[in-house]
């Protein structure tokens, strides 16, 4: 078991800056003609019409969910290479893998809505309807691959959250086991309804939440934030698994589930995925960490998620070779002599390509 700490330096809040009153909660309009806020449970018995199985394996076997709107032409690539690197894995030890591609969160066929709310908030909802139907649920985020398929998704008796540890939060959300029970279906209740999120408006958005409610919900941890919005406190209580969970929360290492495609700034030099590991996480901070200082262009995780996906599972040589490369530079380097020869071709002198902001 970890009990994770870390050393911060206090970061000038967002809790100074926030309005007095924020937008109201997702609000629907329902038949009987009223509006209002919708809750966790007209949610969660949505997923059936708003979610695809894209592989039905038996409901005594675990699921994966992951939501991936195509939003963009960069991210309808990255949905159809992520979608088929999940399907096959998925296939090949008989899981259930179930999608959500439209935001109904925004937009919902039946009710006009509005919500101020991102669709990463969807995992909750769709990890409480996963546990009513199979054993466990591995979320997965959409930029992610699985790379080693020979592994199963983990599973330690007794724990009902299995996940990454991160240097700087209580546990990454983005990739994480949950095993039914009453821990498990309170956690994704509880995270739903700290809304708005500490912090907020952030990046960080129900992770936020998520780690508000591991660390024991202390009024503090709500009040520094870092740059980006995300939990951040001289008080370590805040970035550690409070005593009543800290027996069956099982954190890992970063490369257990978020091999980060590099070690980030903040993370040390065994956060970076290496040719072996279970999974690889294409995160927009790995990416300007890798491009650095230089700025990634919107194609650029795409067109590194194909090669990836194309390698996963494959000969270990080629991983290891194609890996290096990205890791040395030259993959880097590489791409932006033909992003600057594309632009300059164009006529638009050495003006950058459209570039990927956070």
């Amino acid at each position: 078991m970890v009990a994770h700490t870390a050393p911060h330096v206090l970061m000038p809040s967002w809790s100074q800056q926030r309005p007095a009153a924020y937008p109201a909660d997702l609000t629907w309009n329902f038949s009987d003609g009223t509006r209002r806020v919708v809750t966790f449970d007209e949610v969660v018995a949505l997923m059936p019409s708003v979610s695809k199985y894209v592989v039905k394996g038996s409901l005594d076997s675990p699921a994966i969910g992951s939501v991936c709107i195509p939003e963009s032409k960069a991210y309808v690539t990255m949905c159809q290479l992520a979608t088929k690197n999940h399907a096959e894995y998925s296939a090949r030890f008989g899981y259930s893998l179930a999608l959500v591609d439209s935001n109904l969160l925004v937009t919902e066929p039946t009710r006009s809505a509005a919500s101020p709310r991102p669709y990463a908030w969807l995992k909750m909802p769709l990890m409480g309807w996963l546990l009513s139907r199979h054993p466990r649920a591995f979320w997965s985020d959409s930029d992610a691959l699985f790379m080693n398929m020979e592994l199963p998704i983990p599973h330690v008796p007794g724990a009902w959250m299995l996940a990454s540890s991160e240097p700087d939060t209580v546990v990454n959300t983005g990739h994480v086991v949950l095993s039914r029970s009453p821990e498990a279906v309170a956690f994704v209740r509880a995270v739903w309804s700290i809304y708005p999120e500490p912090c907020a408006p952030s990046m960080a958005w129900e992770q936020a939440a998520a780690e508000y409610y591991l660390s024991g919900q202390r009024p503090s941890c709500q009040q520094v934030c870092d740059v980006d919005g995300g939990l951040l406190t001289a008080d370590t209580a805040c970035n550690t698994i409070a005593p009543e969970f800290s027996q069956r929360v099982l954190l890992g290492s970063t490369r257990w589930m978020n091999a980060q495609l590099v070690a980030l700034g903040n993370q040390s030099k065994t956060g970076g995925y290496e040719a072996g590991d279970w999974r690889i996480h294409l995160s927009r901070p790995a990416l300007f960490e890798l491009f650095d200082p230089e700025l990634p262009d919107q194609n650029s995780r795409t067109d590194l998620m194909s090669a990836y996906a194309s390698l996963a599972n494959g000969p270990h040589e080629a991983l290891v070779a194609f890996h290096r490369n990205v890791t040395s530079g030259v993959w880097v380097a590489a791409r932006m002599q033909k992003v600057n020869a594309s632009v300059a071709s164009s006529g638009r002198g050495f003006a950058r390509a459209p570039r990927m902001r956070l």
